[in-house]
């Protein structure tokens, strides 16, 4: 006949345990400093780490002439019959066109590039071009 072995006990944990030794007991746990990004103060000159003020209006602007851009080819290809793919498509755009607009409201200006890029990316195919 086999016999299971009982399992020891766990041992609680005391508040003793968790104090560093040689403290005193009275005096609790060691309080916690919070210093964000090390401490560094933030620079008025930068909308987000890594961009400065140059760059992002460069971002701004080449936003702006993407989301024009695709805007007109919308128009060109909303001129003519659509299937439902293309009409999905023109969906997927606005989309970004509406999110790329939020994000530069918002000072992301990499984020508002990048999502006005692939609207006029997907713009262009539906154009034909």
């Amino acid at each position: 006949m086999l016999r299971h072995r009982r399992k020891p006990k766990a041992v609680a944990k005391t508040a003793e345990a968790d104090r560093p030794s040689g403290g005193d007991p009275s005096a609790g746990p060691p309080s916690k400093t919070v210093v964000r990004n090390g401490g560094a103060q933030e620079h008025s000159d930068q909308i987000e780490p890594g961009v400065t003020t140059a760059t992002a209006e460069q971002q701004r602007l080449s936003t702006a002439r993407l989301l024009a851009a695709t805007d007109a080819n919308l128009k060109r290809v909303e001129a003519r019959q659509l299937t439902k793919a293309e009409q999905s498509t023109i969906e997927e755009i606005r989309a970004y066109m509406n999110q790329a607009r939020m994000a530069s409201d918002r000072n992301d200006t990499s984020r508002a590039q990048t999502l006005a890029y692939k609207a006029r990316l997907l713009s262009d195919e539906l154009a034909g071009k």
